[in-house]
Parts: C-alpha cells; sequence; structure tokens
C-alpha cells in the first residue's frame, strides 16, 4: 500500500506544479522555455507561456488521478484478497490506456509550439 501512496504524491506534486504554471509563475521550469533564444524569450509573454503549459497539465493532472484512484480502488484489493489474476487484462488495459492517454496528451501540446 505504500506505493499508492508515492503515487499520491506525485499527483499532488504534478498538481502543484500546474497550479503555479497556470498562475503565471514557473515559466523557467518548462522545457521550450529555456531553450528559446534570449530575443525569442524577450517577445513572448513568460505569464501566458507558463499559462499555456498550464492549461495543457490539467487533463495530465485528471488522468493521473484517474490512474492512482484506479490502481488503489481496484488492483490493490484484487491483490490483497489473491485473485489478481481475475482482473489482470482489465487492469492492464485501463492502466495502460491512461497512460496513452498521458502521451497522446503531451505529443499535441508539443504540436502547437511555434
Amino acid at each position: 500500500m505504500l506505493f499508492v501512496w508515492i503515487m499520491w504524491a506525485v499527483v499532488l506534486a504534478a498538481c502543484i506544479a500546474t497550479g503555479v504554471l497556470l498562475t503565471g509563475h514557473g515559466a523557467s521550469f518548462v522545457t521550450g522555455w529555456r531553450q528559446k533564444s534570449p530575443e525569442e524569450r524577450a517577445r513572448l509573454d513568460r505569464g501566458a507561456f507558463a499559462r499555456r503549459a498550464g492549461k495543457w497539465m490539467l487533463p495530465i493532472d485528471l488522468a493521473l488521478i484517474a490512474l492512482v484512484a484506479y490502481v488503489q480502488l481496484r488492483a490493490v484489493p484484487a491483490i490483497e484478497r489473491g485473485d489478481i489474476h481475475r482482473y489482470g487484462g482489465e487492469i492492464t488495459l485501463v492502466s495502460l490506456g491512461l497512460c496513452l492517454l498521458i502521451v497522446v496528451i503531451a505529443l499535441l501540446s508539443m504540436k502547437g509550439e511555434k
């Protein structure tokens, strides 16, 4: 059960980071900001850049919350009961599906970057 609490701590950290980005702070922690030339950075609005990253993080946070809640409410009880073999395919599909959703959202967020 310790791993579930560790997963919730990671989700909480991601949600806090999203909150910071949505307020317009933390642009220097976004990968794309540091890769831009100083001239490009001077042209761009630092706060808008951070808010854009925060908006893309919202669906990722929701997917992470869904993933951890699913693991805690479905997988852990099955492990504790000893009948995880009955749910193995379902747990794998749901977990991989949510992970794939996170990857797709991340790729879409990079597509619009110019």
